[in-house]
């Protein structure tokens, strides 16, 4: 039974994260290249095909975490960008590292309109009665792109909200900020080691959901109780 409950988190968990983590390089890249970048699209790496960006080691990582864990933990290849090419590379790099949480928050909207439809509309509301299973994707849809856009936002160098935290320093400040980098995996590891991860993002996820629930009048998703 136990067993089975996991493999079928895997399931769930599967398609949003895939979507998510693809989606959220795809923008990072496409930001890069409407910068004067090309980098990311001469390697390939503005297309929606997963082999392009899959991390054999995010990829591991996931299958376990939705294995062994109440969530699931995964990342692709980070797309490269060459702030060289850009007219003003802090700020540029700013908007580009921005583009990837926003691509995440736009698509945890898009996973909210389709549980409204399925709502409100009754042959939609018939398929996925019938297949609960669309309905936990479609849940965890929400939930993981909310997490991945808040996470990916945290102001901990190398991650996406310290270049944009970096743009609005003075310099000199700026630069010592990010030295930090060179520390950032393992000030993540312990924020997650200690808790201290859950308790700072946690309450900012749940705000965040409530705020679509009550945009959408949607039903509480079950991967509240994570946090409550």
């Amino acid at each position: 039974m136990f067993e089975n409950i996991n493999i079928q988190r895997v399931a769930i968990f599967l398609i949003p994260m895939f979507m998510g983590i693809i989606l959220h390089e795809v923008a990072h890249g496409y930001a890069a290249y409407r910068f004067g970048d090309p980098t990311a699209k001469m390697l390939g790496r503005l297309t929606l095909n997963p082999v392009k960006h899959i991390d054999p080691t995010g990829l591991i990582v996931f299958v376990i975490t939705s294995l062994a864990m109440p969530f699931a933990i995964g990342w692709a290849k980070p797309v490269p960008i060459d702030v060289r090419y850009f007219k003003n590379p802090v700020r540029d790099m700013a908007f580009a590292s921005f583009a990837g949480p926003l691509a995440n928050f736009l698509l945890a909207i898009s996973f909210a309109i389709a549980m409204l439809l399925v709502l409100r509309i009754p042959s939609l509301g018939a398929l996925v009665a019938s297949q609960p299973l669309i309905w936990s994707v479609l849940e965890a849809g929400v939930w993981i792109n909310v997490l991945l856009g808040l996470f990916n936002l945290m102001p901990i160098p190398p991650m996406d909200g310290s270049h944009i935290l970096y743009s609005l320093l003075p310099r000199n400040l700026g630069n010592q900020y990010m030295r930090l980098g060179r520390y950032g995996m393992v000030i993540i590891i312990v924020l997650l080691a200690t808790g201290l991860f859950w308790k700072v993002l946690g309450p900012v996820l749940i705000k965040a959901i409530s705020l679509l629930i009550s945009i959408f009048n949607l039903p509480p998703l079950w991967q509240w109780t994570l946090f409550n």
